[in-house]
Formats: structure tokens, C-alpha cells, sequence
């Protein structure tokens, strides 16, 4: 649900706007050497009114709304069109948990939750390849292009993901502990000898603490 919005756009330039779209066809039909006059009042409008389609459809910062939307048009475009040179970015979950300092896991999570919004999880048997101009939801609701995200937290020790690191390491070991009954690893496994799945959940419950203190 989309709240409050501060329109930037009047009714005289979504008016404008209209018009334009009516004029499509007759410039399908001109000369490519033809030229035309276009009143600054007519760019400011349509700038006026995709910045506001932008804010009420994915972004949320006001300083680049409109500039971000033309982006993504031709961004989408290129990656609709795989028989064109592509030279938009994409990036695999691998190289966004270690941008962002989670696990793998942190990303697909992501990924089924929505959070990269408008990108669908690809086949089974491909990787998932998720363009730089994906509008990403934060946890507070917010939406900012992936792009922006890793411009800002690339190599940081610490990154907005690290509560949503924490909360997943939380539940992987309590679904461990409700698991096995015990509430700590040496109470679960002891020095008894394991199966191999147990061996497998030894391997795991030691990996998400040794995270966990990372992130304390």
C-alpha cells in the first residue's frame, strides 16, 4: 500500500504526458532526419510525472526518482534482449553474500521473500544472475536500487544485512535444538560417535554460532 506521496507532477502535466503518448505513432511514421521542437515546460512535465511514477511504484528516495526510472527502462530493455550486446550488470548470489557479508543462504532467502523486487527465481539448474538496477525492499520498507546498496556497503565490516544475518542464524539453530532437545552443541552431540547426518548438524550448528559471534 502506498503512503503519503508529495506529487511533484500538477494535472497539466500529466495532461501533457497524455498527449505525448497520443504522438507516438506520428513519430513512428517521421524521418529520422526530421527534427522537432520540444518545450523545456513539456521535458520538465514528463520528468515531473516519471518521477512520481517512480516513488509510487519501487523507489523511495525523492533525489533520484526519475533519473533511476529512465535507467531502469533501457536497463530492462537490455536484459530482454540477449541477442544484443548486453552490457548491464548482474550479480550472482555468491558475489552479493560476499559484497554484503552473509551466507548464500541470506540471499536466496532474500530472494523468495520478495525482497528484490520484480526479479523471479530463475529454472532449477541456472544461477540466479540479479540485475544492478533491482529495486531492493529493506526490512524498514524502504526501496533502493541494488546498485546504490553496493556502492555504499561494498567492503564495509559491518552492513544493513547484518540483522537479517542474525535472525537467520537464530533460527537455523533453534530448528538444530528443538532437533535434538539440548540447548547447547556439547549437550547434542557430546563425544559419542555420530552418523553421518548428525555429523552433518555438528558441522552446521558450530558454523552458525561461529557467525553469530562474528556478528556480536
Amino acid at each position: 500500500m502506498i503512503g503519503e506521496v508529495r506529487l511533484m507532477s500538477t494535472v497539466m502535466d500529466r495532461e501533457k504526458v497524455r498527449h505525448f503518448s497520443m504522438m507516438f505513432e506520428d513519430f513512428a511514421g517521421m524521418p529520422e532526419e526530421e527534427e522537432i521542437t520540444v518545450r523545456i515546460s513539456d521535458l520538465k512535465a514528463f520528468m515531473n510525472v516519471m518521477r512520481d511514477y517512480a516513488i509510487m511504484t519501487h523507489i523511495s528516495d525523492s533525489d533520484a526518482e526519475a533519473a533511476t526510472a529512465l535507467a531502469r527502462v533501457a536497463d530492462y530493455v537490455d536484459q530482454a534482449c540477449p541477442n544484443e550486446t548486453n552490457t548491464s550488470t548482474v550479480y550472482k548470489t555468491t558475489t552479493l553474500a560476499g559484497i554484503f557479508g552473509v551466507s548464500v543462504t541470506a540471499i536466496n532467502k532474500w530472494i523468495d521473500e520478495g525482497r528484490f523486487i520484480g526479479y523471479q527465481r530463475p529454472e532449477p539448474g541456472k544461477h540466479a544472475k540479479i540485475p544492478h538496477f533491482t529495486p531492493f525492499r529493506m526490512r524498514d520498507g524502504s526501496v533502493v536500487p541494488l546498485s546504490r546498496l553496493i556502492d555504499e556497503y561494498n567492503g564495509k565490516p559491518t552492513s544493513f544485512a547484518d540483522d537479517d544475518e542474525r535472525q537467520l542464524l537464530l533460527v537455523e539453530l533453534a530448528r538444530l535444538k528443538n532437533k535434538y532437545g539440548k540447548s547447547s552443541y556439547a549437550e547434542a552431540f557430546g563425544e559419542r560417535e555420530l552418523s553421518p547426518s548428525e555429523e552433518s548438524d555438528a558441522s552446521w550448528w558450530c558454523f552458525y554460532e561461529r557467525k553469530l559471534s562474528e556478528l556480536k
